[in-house]
């Protein structure tokens, strides 16, 4: 008994001595000091990492990059400050661009922010650099073009790819756990297979996934068809899902890209921060 009350009263106090989160309440400044970086425009580092992996971050990732904004502040205020400039016109690059040019500028700085670069770069912010990668989670690289694949670009394939079966008259696809590592391999064999016009339309759905469910629920019945008719969709298909998304992968990605944008968008404004496209 005195053992366990000795064990409660030590979770007790070391709970009690957990440092309060940095900027949880979006108010204040990163120092909670007067005169600080505001909270407000610390997060802009924030929505710029969840931008670039195109899924929000776990709370304890964005303290991650909180607390080493706030440790960076208090030795060079002006580098933190220069830095969340720069990460802010990267948000509003993002926020002004449409359609493939947008999916494209997005996936260039991926690439950069994956070399150690972009506007946290690993050499001054290691935590926020560790953070990027993990979020971002590459599955292909094309270091000569400067274009990544990552896990989110993959998931908006397998969507795009379930909507295209739905408007052949298929069910929605089901991949399973099982299948989900042959369905990633296929896309990334595929990614190595294509041209650069291919590689951006691996990358010009993910990102953009919740606007495009939105769109294309609320796109009248011509602009549908418009997209339909001008996709390279494979033959309809009864087989398993894992098959069609290989069918699907075979033909044109850049077409499918270039068709969907053209007919219901050009999309753009990428999830805002705590949005995501959960796999």
């Amino acid at each position: 008994m005195g053992a366990l009350l000795g064990a409660g009263l030590l979770a007790a106090l070391l709970g009690c001595s957990s440092p309060p989160p940095v900027c949880g309440s979006g108010q204040g400044t990163l120092s909670g000091e007067a005169g600080g970086i505001p909270c407000a425009e610390a997060r802009v580092a924030v929505s710029y990492l969840e931008a670039l992996a195109a899924r929000a971050l776990e709370p304890a990732a964005r303290q991650r990059v909180l607390r080493e904004l706030r440790a960076r502040a208090a030795d060079d205020r002006a580098a933190v400050e220069a830095a969340l400039a720069d990460a802010g016109d990267v948000v509003d690059t993002f926020a002004s661009e449409h359609g493939l040019q947008l999916a494209e500028t997005r996936s260039r700085m991926v690439w950069t922010t994956l070399q150690g670069g972009g506007a946290l770069p690993a050499a001054t912010f290691p935590d926020a650099a560790d953070v990027a990668r993990t979020a971002i989670a590459p599955w292909a690289r094309d270091d000569g073009l400067q274009l990544v694949l990552t896990e989110m670009d993959v998931e908006g394939w397998i969507r795009y790819a379930s909507l295209a079966r739905e408007v052949q008259g298929g069910e929605p696809l089901r991949v399973s756990v099982a299948d989900r590592v042959g369905v990633y391999r296929t896309i990334r064999t595929r990614w190595e297979e294509v041209d650069a016009s291919g590689k951006i339309g691996l990358v010009s759905f993910g990102a953009f996934w919740p606007a495009i469910r939105a769109r294309w629920l609320a796109a009248p019945y011509a602009q549908q068809q418009a997209w339909i008719r001008a996709a390279p969709l494979p033959a309809p298909m009864t087989g398993t899902s894992a098959a069609y998304v290989e069918a699907l992968t075979a033909t044109d990605p850049g077409r499918h890209a270039a068709a969907f944008h053209a007919a219901l968008g050009p999309l753009g404004a990428l999830p805002e921060a705590g949005q995501t496209v959960s796999p």
